[in-house]
């Protein structure tokens, strides 16, 4: 009779697993999460798809791994709003991550005060504008407005914010929304550009008012 085939030695750490009950494996998890955003956010997303979940339960869960996304970006986001720039590594991380964010955003339903007070975070670096990084963060922004009350949260942010750039963009929400007398009440204030009357007189055409857009746009 042969001898019995060994059985190959287990890796240590498979080992510990295995000897582990839950509580103890839990407690590792928090660990390891504990104060670093990236492991925080690896964790929820690996245990989202291996455990059933309330719907209540997973957006909650999504919330978190939006901010655990967020706080992972923020420092190094905060150094290139602070200098203007920063080295190529640095930026392409920040952007890499600023388009997980709102992939994840398009993709979560978070509860309502959760992107709100993403808004919060986001908002003063697009008012700052002075990151580079103003492609990703309008994403984020946009991506965070999920109802029409989100979006115009959004515009009202954007209107207050004393910026013509942004009041440009709340102008198009409100456009967006059909709040006609806000679009026009903020078009109303800068009539400048040939931008700015083929906006008003593309706005009156698609509602109408042929003749009143054609003067506009011979004006």
């Amino acid at each position: 009779m042969g001898k019995k085939k060994s059985e190959e030695p287990q890796d240590p750490l498979s080992q510990l697993i295995r000897a582990s009950d839950a509580t103890i494996l839990g407690q590792l998890v928090r660990q390891l999460a504990s104060g670093r955003p990236e492991v925080r956010r690896e964790c929820l997303e690996f245990l989202q798809q291996h455990v059933s979940l309330t719907a209540e339960a997973r957006a909650d869960a999504d919330a978190d791994a939006v901010f655990a996304l967020w706080e992972e970006l923020e420092p190094d986001l905060a150094d290139l709003n602070e200098y203007g720039g920063g080295p190529d590594e640095t930026e392409e991380r920040v952007a890499e991550l600023l388009y997980q964010l709102s992939e994840k955003l398009k993709h979560s339903r978070i509860p309502e005060d959760a992107r709100w007070d993403l808004l919060d975070r986001v908002m003063p670096y697009i008012i700052n504008n002075h990151a580079g990084m103003e492609d990703g963060l309008y994403d984020v922004a946009y991506a965070a407005c999920q109802e029409d009350d989100d979006l115009r949260e959004l515009a009202i942010r954007m209107e207050t914010s004393g910026r013509d750039y942004l009041v440009d963009h709340a102008r198009g929400i409100y456009r967006k929304l059909g709040d006609w007398d806000k679009y026009l009440a903020l078009r109303s204030r800068r009539m400048e550009y040939g931008g700015d009357y083929h906006d008003l007189a593309t706005f009156y055409w698609e509602h109408g008012e042929r003749e009143r857009a054609l003067a506009l746009a011979r004006e």
